[in-house]
Parts: C-alpha cells; sequence; structure tokens
C-alpha cells in the first residue's frame, strides 16, 4: 500500500521551514522544499513514485545514511542516488522521468500507466 504520496506537505500557506515538511523527505520533489506556496498534483505524485520505482530496485530508501539538510541539499541540486546496476535501461529510464526536477518533463499519468504496461 501506497500512502504517503499526495500528503508530503503541509496544505497552508505559512509552511516555510523544513520543520513544517511533511511527510518522507527524500520522496519530495525540490519544488516542495524551496517554494512554500508551491500546490502539489499529480506530477508530485508522479516524482514521489520515481523515487519509490528507485527503491523497489535498490532495496533500500534513499539517502539512507544522509542528514535532512543533506537530503535537502541532494534534491534541491538534482542529485539522485545511482541506478542498481542490474536494473534494466528502460526501467531506469522510466524513473528518472518520473523524478526529473522539473514537473512538464514527468510523464502524464496516462504515458505512465503505458510504460508500466510494457
Amino acid at each position: 500500500m501506497i500512502a504517503d504520496l499526495g500528503l508530503s506537505k503541509l496544505c497552508n500557506d505559512d509552511a516555510t521551514r523544513t520543520s513544517e515538511i511533511k511527510g518522507t523527505l527524500a520522496y519530495l520533489e525540490p519544488q516542495c522544499i524551496f517554494d512554500s506556496k508551491y500546490e502539489r498534483d499529480l506530477k508530485s505524485d508522479i516524482y514521489s513514485l520515481g523515487v519509490l520505482y528507485w527503491e523497489l530496485t535498490t532495496g533500500r530508501p534513499p539517502f539512507q545514511n544522509a542528514s535532512a539538510d543533506q537530503i535537502i541539499i541532494n534534491i534541491c541540486a538534482g542529485i539522485r542516488e545511482d541506478p542498481n546496476p542490474s536494473t534494466p535501461d528502460e526501467y531506469v529510464n522510466l524513473y528518472k522521468r518520473c523524478w526529473d526536477s522539473s514537473p512538464k518533463n514527468r510523464p502524464q499519468k496516462t504515458k505512465l500507466m503505458i510504460l508500466l504496461a510494457k
């Protein structure tokens, strides 16, 4: 069961401090971290899903040994964990598209479903 998606940020306008960001930090898209007025949407969940796909291929959570500050720096700088070398390229390309820093570059829900069905 995936329960954290869509619930990762406090829903009021004054959520500006890192301590007010809710959810699992490593799964938050960059916009949620540096823009307190950013409104999460389906593309936000697709980002988080991409991170989850990565975790499924590695068997561990992202940035497992990093501090919260380092996770924030990594996410905002576009730094992502390396793929598991045994993961098929198609799968790596899929989750990299999902966790793209720019929401407009992430796949649409319909396209994502088609890619997953292959």
